[in-house]
């Protein structure tokens, strides 16, 4: 019962039951230069800015039929008080069946919905290994799997998904115009109110400012785009092979969980049918959209986790050195 993985090119006779993610201070909005002044982290415990805290656990999922588990390695936050105790008697060996309140804080991929902000249960175990996350009663689909198991085949649902992409996604921050890519994704709108009658901001008002007039004439002759639709137009005066204008809000300038995944979904549809190698998206759905800007990014590294796209796919964090704001 063993697996092809296209990363490394080589066949593996047993399946991988174990996967990991890092800490979340990049989901915190900590830059690899502030890294050092405003985290601190080992392999089970981290802190970011003396006031987040958070413990890597463990989610099993027994497998039905079976005396295997399989386990997804995951980062939980806790309040201050308990990160404080869990610490106090980490080296303790009376800590077996000390029990936290925490807030799941990893995105783990392969679900439909996000797994972020699930309420949980920590349980201490024996020195030396990380505590179990034990999820509360929720409808999601994790809880269901932890509760009941899961079988072979969604074991290798999970194995191929994880091990099959050749995408390649990094998160860079700075400003989406300046990316080295094929393409960019522009954060739209339902393409109804004709965009000569909106104020140019964020994304689309960088565009506009840098590429001209162009892309949005022909965006306009495109007419209305569904919710989380993805539609290609020429790049105007920027040298990118295209732009691609995906409808992250809704007709109240708001966007959601969905809206972001199906923008993200189709767009990269769109690149890959093109032919482009290479994508950069801004934070879509942040800013005027509504969307918690560290929230977008774990919904759009999720979404990016589950689509096929043989090439470079860049998300693109706004920092204070660039000119103006690019979440839109």
């Amino acid at each position: 019962m063993g697996y092809a993985c296209k990363k490394c090119g080589k066949y593996h006779d047993d399946l991988p039951l174990f996967f990991g993610a890092d800490a979340p201070w990049r989901a915190m909005g900590v830059s690899p230069d502030e890294f050092s002044s405003r985290v601190e982290l080992n392999d089970d415990l981290c802190v970011v800015d003396g006031k987040h805290f958070f413990i890597r656990g463990q989610i099993i999922l027994p497998i039905i039929e079976s005396d295997k588990e399989f386990v997804w390695s995951v980062w939980c936050s806790l309040s201050e008080e308990s990160f404080r105790h869990a610490k106090l008697r980490w080296h303790d060996p009376a800590r077996v069946g000390d029990g936290y309140f925490g807030w799941l804080c990893t995105a783990l991929p392969c679900y439909e919905s996000t797994t972020i902000h699930l309420k949980t249960n920590l349980r201490s175990r024996e020195v030396g290994v990380c505590p179990m996350v034990e999820l509360q009663e929720t409808d999601h689909p994790l809880y269901e799997e932890q509760q009941q198991g899961i079988s072979w085949q969604r074991v290798h649902e999970i194995v191929h998904a994880l091990t099959s992409s050749s995408q390649q996604v990094t998160v860079v921050e700075g400003d989406l115009l300046d990316q080295d890519v094929d393409v960019i994704v522009n954060a739209w709108n339902r393409n109804i109110i004709p965009w000569w009658l909106l104020l140019p901001q964020g994304v689309s008002g960088a565009i506009k400012r840098r590429a001209g007039y162009a892309p949005f004439w022909e965006l306009g002759r495109k007419g209305s785009i569904p919710l989380g639709g993805a539609v290609e137009t020429c790049p105007g005066r920027l040298p990118f092979k295209a732009i691609i204008h995906v409808a992250g809000i809704n007709m109240l300038w708001r966007s959601s969980e969905r809206s972001i995944r199906d923008s993200v979904r189709n767009a990269l549809k769109l690149a890959s049918e093109r032919g482009f190698r290479s994508v950069a998206f801004p934070l879509i759905g942040s800013g005027s959209g509504g969307g918690m800007p560290e929230q977008v990014l774990e919904i759009m590294r999720d979404e990016l986790a589950k689509v096929e796209f043989d090439g470079e796919v860049r998300i693109v964090r706004f920092t204070k050195a660039t000119k103006g704001n690019l979440a839109t």
